[in-house]
């Protein structure tokens, strides 16, 4: 994949400049390619399994589409990009030219909180990760087991859908390899995802919670890391109002339905600007994104065709 050694700062930075182009439009010009991951990751693991029910993306680029499926570009995309490229060079100006990460990160004991206290090195793996573009996506189960969720990271393995914070090495190959895709027209992007589980329980009663104008929901959610974790930082609510997007092509019937009546209640329950100040005060990341206009007119129109449903 890449011609320098595995370890290389020029890795980083050849990424770096080659995402900058996609997150502003000049790779995946409508987002398709990227799209299709998330439902390719849904039905790849739904077809696979009969506890599978489907599922839904957030996050990047769900939250940057407009209601023509067009992908709308951020200035904030480009910002945190030129500020990792800085750390890139503030490591060469103390004089780094390797980034010693890669072999400390495939210990499968590996967490980023083992990062805490590095001195080592300037840029963490942390800090690729939150630059490098992955798919966010929410599966949904009959019922979560520990058989299930094996058989969910076997599958996953076995088609490539690696997750983006596990191997930064492997990561950077994949994201540039999909972008050189993208560019030649092969079809065949394989970017990292990241793969979230809860219940058809769970789903309901958080619709139901949702319904009912409960803002703040705890259900169990699941996160692939190394291993499956219960992941108690995600904010299930906020993703929902903010980003999930859902196709009928990889959700059996119902679910999608469900959505599309909570959100169709929450638009009848709250403003527009309700509904804005709520993802705000759930999210800094949201709330940055969110000053600049087209975003904006994006989420309210987002919003507004909740009452349409």
């Amino acid at each position: 994949m890449f011609e320098k050694a595995h370890n290389d700062l020029d890795i980083l930075s050849e990424v770096a400049y080659k995402n900058k182009l996609y997150l502003n439009n000049e790779i995946d010009v409508d987002g398709r390619y990227t799209i299709d991951v998330a439902w390719n990751i849904i039905k790849t693991l739904k077809d696979n399994t009969s506890e599978i029910k489907g599922g839904f993306g957030v996050g990047f680029p769900f939250h940057s589409l407009d209601q023509s499926g067009k992908l709308i570009t951020n200035p904030e995309f480009s910002r945190y990009i030129d500020e990792f490229s800085k750390k890139i060079e503030t490591s060469r100006s103390l004089g780094c030219t390797a980034w010693n990460c890669f072999s400390c990160q495939v210990n499968e004991n590996y967490t980023p909180d083992n990062c805490k206290g590095c001195d080592q090195v300037y840029v963490k793996p942390r800090d690729v990760m939150k630059v490098m573009p992955d798919i966010d996506v929410f599966l949904i189960a009959d019922e979560i087991t520990p058989d299930l969720l094996r058989r969910i990271q076997y599958i996953s393995k076995e088609y490539g859908f690696q997750q983006s914070d596990i191997n930064a090495y492997e990561t950077l190959c994949r994201t540039h390899q999909a972008f050189e895709n993208i560019e030649d027209g092969r079809g065949n992007v394989n970017l990292p995802g990241d793969m979230h589980i809860i219940s058809m329980e769970d789903y309901i009663y958080a619709m139901d919670l949702l319904s009912n104008g409960v803002i703040d929901i705890d259900i169990d959610v699941y996160s692939l890391h190394h291993q499956w974790v219960l992941n108690n930082k995600i904010d299930f609510a906020f993703d929902f109002m903010f980003s999930s997007t859902f196709n009928d092509n990889v959700c059996d019937s119902g679910i999608k339905e469900l959505a599309d009546a909570i959100k169709s209640d929450l638009a009848n329950k709250y403003s527009e600007n309700d509904i804005l100040d709520i993802v705000r005060s759930k999210s800094k990341r949201a709330e940055v994104l969110l000053s600049y206009k087209p975003s904006l007119d994006i989420f309210i129109e987002r919003v507004r065709s909740w009452s349409r449903q």
